[in-house]
């Protein structure tokens, strides 16, 4: 690169023009040498006639003369305000529209055959659920340009758990045998989408989580909820290894002592493809997890006023864990998913102590640990911008503290789900 002198002090003759005497001024403060001729200006950022005499020009003696290499700047256009909103409006068309539009068309249809094909409620909602899930697996394979595998895959399940289970349910067996239906149906659907090509990785991931979800609600019917929970706690450890390990990517290995040294260069063919394919599965296992788990939350604080303190708790442990975790992502998705899932937890904290309190009396400390979700919220627009700006040991003592409330929700997950009960009958 060389080095020159940005500043120099200089005695220019007025009768000589800046094009006659650049290249000397150049040479003598040692500037390197440019593709695009140099722009003269003054301090003000005035250009400067070149082919003009000195005299002629707007400097006098003392004057500061700036000398930059020459810029292709667009031109102003000028505009009124019709024109000015047009230019700000997107070009881009509203995209969905038509999705709108057969999800509705489908959903009125399910809604007409439901009502006309059974007097009874349980046989209308899974004729319903049928019809929606039958109409959008054709419509997806007729017009592939249709994202409608999850309207698939949402509907069926809910016929199935309907038909099975009747409604409203009343025994816990009942619960049971729709689940396993629901779980069914659900695997069914995403495997025919997945082999009629109709399904993305992320639904069919979620479509996947939801099912192994539901059959573990099936067998654990009374207590599914701490059974969920629990389980959720333990998927999104284990998420990032198993989308990576669902989209055939493996770490490099290092080969060991006395071991062929070839071990090493086996490469994974496609691995941009199968990157992108790892985050997306990903994205669609933080989906099902997040609308079973909240499901299952919603249950648990409807169901558990015997349970007020450990139920509390667990809420509040899991939105803290999972906010933290949250926090620290940078895919859209997940990160949405993990925050609609501490928001629930959190909503779910003071349902748990209202439901309890209606039974029977709870302690003021409970209703006021309940509200510590809500309470840190409302004051969020205060300390939340003052965490992107967090120290690295501030961060790693939040890593610590989701570490510990993520163990801290396994024992009560447990409990909840009636593990040491069944311990206890052991004995």
């Amino acid at each position: 690169m060389g080095e020159f002198r940005k500043e120099a002090d200089l005695a220019l003759p007025v009768s000589s023009s800046l094009n006659e005497l650049m290249s000397e001024v150049t040479d003598f403060v040692g500037a390197p040498s440019v593709t695009r001729p140099w722009r003269a200006s003054t301090a003000a950022g005035r250009p400067v006639d070149q082919s003009a005499p000195l005299s002629a020009t707007q400097l006098v003696d003392g004057s500061v003369l700036l000398l930059s290499p020459s810029e292709d700047l667009p031109a102003p256009v000028i505009r009124d305000s019709a024109e000015a909103l047009v230019y700000s409006g997107t070009d881009q068309p509203a995209r969905g529209l038509q999705t709108l539009w057969v999800v509705v068309a489908l959903c009125a249809a399910g809604g007409v055959v439901g009502f006309l094909g059974s007097s009874q409620i349980a046989g209308s909602i899974a004729l319903a659920g049928l019809t929606i899930a039958l109409g959008a697996l054709v419509l997806a394979v007729w017009h592939r340009q249709l994202v409608l595998a999850w309207l698939v895959i949402s509907a069926a399940p809910i016929a199935a758990g309907i038909a099975v289970s009747g409604w409203p349910i009343d025994t816990a067996r009942g619960l049971s045998y729709g689940l396993y239906a629901a779980a069914l149906a659900c695997a069914v659907m995403a495997l025919a989408c997945h082999v009629l090509a109709i399904s993305h990785a992320r639904t069919t991931g979620a479509a996947t989580t939801i099912g192994g979800l539901l059959v573990l609600a099936a067998l654990t019917v009374p207590h599914s909820a701490g059974a969920v929970v629990g389980a959720a706690v333990i998927i999104i450890a284990v998420a990032p290894g198993l989308s990576t390990m669902a989209a055939g990517l493996r770490v490099p290995q290092l080969p060991t002592a006395g071991q062929d040294l070839a071990v090493s260069d086996e490469m994974v063919d496609n691995i941009d493809e199968r990157s992108q394919r790892a985050h997306f599965i990903y994205e669609g296992i933080c989906l099902g997890l997040t609308i079973v788990t909240v499901v299952a939350l919603a249950y648990l604080a409807l169901t558990s006023s015997t349970t007020p303190i450990v139920s509390t708790l667990l809420c509040l442990a899991l939105c803290f864990a999972v906010l933290l975790h949250a926090a620290r992502h940078r895919q859209v998705v997940a990160a949405w998913s993990m925050t609609v899932l501490a928001a629930a937890a959190a909503v779910c904290a003071p349902v748990v102590v209202a439901v309890a309190d209606f039974h029977g009396q709870v302690h003021i400390t409970l209703w006021m640990a309940a509200c510590i979700p809500i309470v840190l919220a409302l004051v969020s627009p205060w300390w939340a911008p003052r965490i992107q700006h967090a120290t690295p040991t501030t961060i790693q003592w939040f890593e610590r503290l989701e570490a510990v409330a993520l163990v801290a929700c396994l024992p009560m997950a447990a409990h909840l789900a009636g593990l040491f009960e069944f311990i206890r009958g052991l004995g």
